[in-house]
């Protein structure tokens, strides 16, 4: 079992071009750690669950990885990701505030006040992924002066924060869970073809998690945050070609929220082209079954959508474009 294990990791260490030196620390040595991935000792489960850190990887998805070809896999999830997100940015935590009661010059100051200890926690880490967390925490702050500042405009792309992390998910073999959840919280910030790119290479290069259930709810969200995009650049045929794949997906989903989100979508795409009657229906049917199933916070958050598409034109739809990360 060992070996097997130890074989498993060393596929996720590689997919993610991470070397030896990269994963080991203080706790978990190179030789220990070859030896384990060579099926030549074993770990305690205290530096097994470590290494899953090291690694970027949930225990869910290492179970998965492992068990992918055999018939018997059924996991109902597991809830780590959100710990190994604030590990890998542990500044979010102590950031509160709206940008929209704030000048640009406020926004940046309080950002920039966590700069040095993340700065120090980065320099003190053999993990080439810890770096991302710097032009991510920047992003934040640049995404909120955009839509903080009186000008009010859709946050503008920024190269300079998001080349690194796209050169690093198109180099990846496949996408792990972290991967996409990375990919989530940068897509803002990369110029539309850009992300229009790596959105495709998110629904292709994470294909083996389609049958992985709580990832799937992931590939969802990933979904509903590239639909909120296109409809905030008023692409419309882009919006289009995701509610169709977002259709397709539904086929194999039994979460009704998916549906609602999805019929509720569709109304929304068809009220900004022309299809006044039939996206209407949609987006009241949608509101609708959440009442009758008493979604409370789904039905006050569509209810107050639906009159901000009511009352506004396509071209304000950015200040409604949701990106959801966790």
């Amino acid at each position: 079992m060992s070996q097997q294990f130890g074989v498993t990791a060393k596929a996720i260490r590689q997919s993610k071009h991470l070397t030896l030196q990269n994963v080991a620390d203080e706790q978990l040595s190179v030789s220990a750690l070859s030896r384990f991935e060579n099926g030549q000792a074993d770990l305690t489960v205290t530096k097994f669950a470590h290494l899953l850190e090291r690694l970027w990887t949930t225990p869910e998805e290492f179970v998965f990885r492992y068990l992918q070809d055999k018939n018997t896999f059924d996991l109902n999830g597991y809830l780590s990701m959100g710990n190994m997100l604030m590990r890998f940015f542990p500044q979010g935590k102590q950031f509160t505030g709206d940008a929209g009661h704030s000048t640009a010059e406020q926004i940046r100051a309080k950002f920039n006040q966590a700069l040095p200890a993340l700065d120090a926690q980065i320099a003190s880490s053999h993990d080439p992924i810890k770096r991302f967390a710097r032009p991510l925490w920047e992003l934040l702050r640049e995404e909120m002066v955009d839509t903080g500042n009186n000008d009010f405009h859709f946050p503008q792309p920024h190269p300079e924060y998001t080349t690194g992390i796209r050169q690093y998910l198109m180099a990846l073999d496949d996408w792990g869970e972290f991967d996409i959840y990375m990919f989530t919280g940068f897509m803002p910030g990369f110029a539309p073809k850009v992300e229009k790119q790596l959105f495709q290479l998110a629904m292709t290069r994470a294909v083996k998690y389609q049958d992985f259930r709580s990832t799937r709810e992931l590939i969802f969200r990933v979904l509903e945050n590239q639909f909120n995009l296109c409809m905030a650049w008023c692409d419309y045929a882009a919006a289009k070609e995701c509610l169709t794949e977002y259709e397709n997906q539904l086929k194999s989903s039994t979460n009704a929220n998916n549906n609602i989100n999805y019929l509720f979508n569709r109304g929304w795409y068809r009220l900004r082209t022309d299809k006044v009657t039939a996206g209407t229906e949609d987006c009241e049917h949608a509101l609708t079954v959440t009442k009758f199933l008493k979604l409370t916070d789904e039905d006050h958050d569509l209810s107050e959508l639906y009159h901000f598409i009511q009352t506004h034109n396509g071209k304000d739809d950015w200040r409604r474009a949701a990106i959801f990360i966790d």
